[in-house]
């Protein structure tokens, strides 16, 4: 090997291989976040599909970026958490996939009654515009820790509706368990921050849900 290195010239580096690149940004994991409710803002929201698993159906989902605006832990302010939620095929109780879509839609500020309607008339809407729709939006997240081969991480275990997050505000109940010890005063900060707003978005046919 040494004797090769001395013999041959070091290739050049080729350009060519750019074609394709796109520059790496980390990988689809969240940042650790204390445990309990935080507004999130959603920067990404791009469709795709469920990992494929023998013996298990593909199903259509959306991959979500969050960025946190405030919360259980006003330290985490602007980390970042990542959810994959899916919206075809049922779960393991039977139930379909696209009620936790339905609660993202519902966090956002879509009203319950218009979904209903939409229902009734046998709507259906283009993912992509779902997706537009949101992105932008302040979604209420409820944050869980989650063991993944032996390290803890945070995990969106379910988005809940803006009247449950202020509840939880109002009373300082956003932290979901209590920390003791030196660091416990600045762990526990119930978000008192100002009001959330979210950005406009450009219009589409999935207006109709709001």
């Amino acid at each position: 090997m040494a004797q090769r290195q001395q013999q041959e010239q070091m290739p050049d580096f080729d350009f060519a291989d750019a074609e394709g690149y796109t520059p790496y940004e980390g990988g689809a994991q969240s940042d650790y976040v204390t445990s309990g409710l935080y507004a999130t803002k959603v920067t990404e929201a791009t469709p795709g599909w469920t990992k494929a698993q023998e013996g298990k159906t593909q199903d259509a989902k959306v991959h979500f970026l969050l960025e946190v605006i405030e919360g259980a832990d006003n330290e985490c302010k602007g980390c970042l958490l990542v959810a994959d939620i899916a919206y075809t095929g049922r779960d393991k109780n039977g139930k379909p996939k696209a009620h936790k879509m339905l609660d993202v839609l519902i966090s956002s500020g879509s009203v319950l009654a218009k979904i209903q309607e939409q229902k009734a008339k046998g709507v259906k809407v283009k993912i992509d515009d779902v997706c537009k729709m949101i992105t932008g939006k302040i979604i209420y997240a409820d944050v869980r820790d989650d063991t993944w081969k032996g390290t803890v991480r945070s995990k969106v275990d379910n988005v809940v509706t803006r009247a449950r997050y202020d509840a939880a505000k109002e009373s300082g109940t956003l932290l979901r368990r209590q920390v003791t010890g030196p660091t416990a005063q600045g762990t526990q900060s119930n978000g008192s921050g100002g009001q959330v707003h979210a950005p406009p978005h450009q219009p589409s046919k999935a207006d109709d849900l709001m």
